[in-house]
């Protein structure tokens, strides 16, 4: 053994004899024990890590390529959304403007026939939004004789009249004269609160926009209001007392009144 050692010691003195002087500050700090120990938390710290991947190389750049393809599809989407919000608020923009044209004429019409239906005042209340947008209107009445502009403090007849106003007002929403706003109107019984006189205005004003190509769908029990009529339906019962069913189309050129 002695032999042994010294012969290794031997070809280590050999072996350092061959190297070259490493220069200073290559070897790090600490001696041969030390460096062994690192060495060994080194590699139990490496095999902590699992097997080696390797392909991860190629992965990396799979996944690098797929993010980046996903990055350009998400600036496309970006830039196409913000077209597509500025093509929104242009259209709000032309939407809210025509509305309040649309209302502007809706009102002078309102007030116009507020006057004629029931001889006084009428207004349309606009109700806006926050972003300065039209919501919602109020009809404000004032029939003559009264002080009143609530709708609720008015009589069921001056209501009616003052709804009927209204509903004839939004003829002039699209902008030509009488038409655009209402092509077909369905009235249930409006006329039942009416007296004579009011009915009598009431059948002028469906005479004047039937003329002008809205149609008017009537149901009515009063007999001035069927004067105007293109044609009638109606239910009856002969003498054994069974219903039948009535029709009268009225002679020469129809109102549209039905």
């Amino acid at each position: 053994m002695r032999a042994r050692l010294d012969e290794l010691r031997l070809l280590v003195a050999r072996r350092e004899g061959s190297l070259e002087e490493l220069p200073d500050g290559c070897l790090p700090p600490g001696n041969a024990r030390e460096w062994s120990a690192e060495l060994g938390r080194t590699r139990a710290a490496q095999g902590a890590l699992g097997p080696v991947n390797a392909r991860a190389g190629a992965d990396h750049a799979a996944a690098l390529a797929e993010l980046e393809a996903g990055r350009a599809e998400l600036t496309d989407a970006e830039a196409a959304a913000g077209e597509l919000r500025g093509h929104l608020d242009e259209l709000e923009d032309a939407e809210g403007a025509a509305t309040l044209l649309a209302f502007g004429r809706v009102n002078e019409a309102f007030r116009e026939y507020s006057a004629e239906l029931l001889g006084g005042v009428g207004e349309l209340e606009a109700e806006m939004g926050e972003h300065g947008r039209l919501t919602g209107l109020r009809l404000a009445v004032q029939p003559r004789g009264k002080r009143t502009r609530s709708m609720t403090l008015l009589s069921a007849g001056e209501r009616t009249m003052a709804g009927l106003g209204f509903l004839f007002a939004l003829n002039h929403a699209g902008g030509e004269e009488g038409m655009g706003g209402l092509p077909l109107a369905v009235l249930d019984e409006v006329d039942a609160p009416l007296d004579e006189a009011n009915i009598r205005r009431f059948t002028a004003f469906l005479e004047r926009f039937a003329a002008r190509g809205t149609q008017f769908l009537i149901v009515t029990h009063q007999k001035a209001t069927m004067e105007v009529a293109q044609a009638l339906w109606g239910v009856t019962t002969d003498q054994s007392g069974a219903s039948r069913v009535l029709s009268i189309r009225q002679e020469g050129e129809g109102m549209g009144v039905q």
